[in-house]
């Protein structure tokens, strides 16, 4: 059996967002299968909120966007990371 671990994303670091939403994306059968047993066996009405939010087809067009723009988006923005940015330089998005 994998562990998958997710990540959390932070407000201050926009590209965290990518890795959290990668993970969510490989833990979501697990995450789904654990919150039905929660909800089911331990009556946890968190579990049944939580299910509910992410059950739902507009959650995972979201998120499934999510995972095709932000690494695109962390490609444009990491070459205005380094020290010398120069407005000129044209970069081909992969």
């Amino acid at each position: 059996m994998t562990l998958i671990q997710l990540s959390k994303a932070s407000s201050t670091r926009l590209l965290s967002y990518e890795k959290a939403v990668s993970s969510f994306l490989q833990a979501y059968s697990s995450l789904l299968e654990s919150l039905r047993v929660e909800e089911n066996d331990r009556k946890c009405s968190k579990a049944h909120g939580f299910l509910e939010v992410i059950a739902e087809w507009c959650f995972l067009c979201l998120i499934n966007m999510l995972h095709l723009v932000l690494p695109r988006l962390s490609a444009l923005s990491k070459p205005f990371q380094v020290k010398n940015v120069y407005g000129t330089r044209v970069i081909q998005i992969p």
